[in-house]
């Protein structure tokens, strides 16, 4: 499923992501990233851009598809800033900083639980609809409409 151009543009995105992180942590841009009260305009704007782009394409990323560089290079940047600006809105809102530090610090129970959740309900699934005992090795589930609910 994944070829060696889907593999370098997604090491293109971490470098280019690096490159910009350290960009933003130096002054003057320090400033206005870490700023609340451009925290507001530089959400605004991104959205506003993005919403304006996606007349003009979209990027299929799982199977590498956009319709240029530049789009997919500008969507990337405005998709960081987006969420760097809200980020910075939830960051003043104290049980919302907390949940996502315990989230953070469990996350790999959150994935076991996750797991767990779906063999169990696949397991339900089988024995309710009488399937082949082999049907319960479906990973990650089975399809079936469950799963909506």
């Amino acid at each position: 499923p994944y070829d060696l151009s889907t593999i370098c543009s997604v090491y293109w995105m971490f470098v280019f992501g690096t490159a910009f992180r350290k960009l933003v942590e130096k002054e003057p841009f320090s400033r206005v990233f870490f700023s609340p009260k451009w925290n507001v305009a530089i959400f605004v704007l991104s959205f506003a851009c993005l919403f304006v782009l996606r007349k003009y394409g979209s990027i299929s990323y799982n199977i590498n598809q956009y319709p240029n560089a530049v789009f997919f290079c500008l969507c990337a940047l405005l998709g960081w800033l987006l969420c760097w600006a809200f980020a910075g809105f939830l960051e003043r809102i104290p049980f919302i900083c907390e949940g996502m530090s315990y989230l953070g610090k469990r996350t790999l129970s959150v994935l076991l639980l996750h797991l767990s959740a779906f063999k169990i309900v696949t397991v339900l699934y089988v024995k309710i609809n009488l399937l082949p005992a082999s049907a319960r090795s479906a990973f990650p589930v089975i399809t079936n409409s469950w799963w909506i609910a």
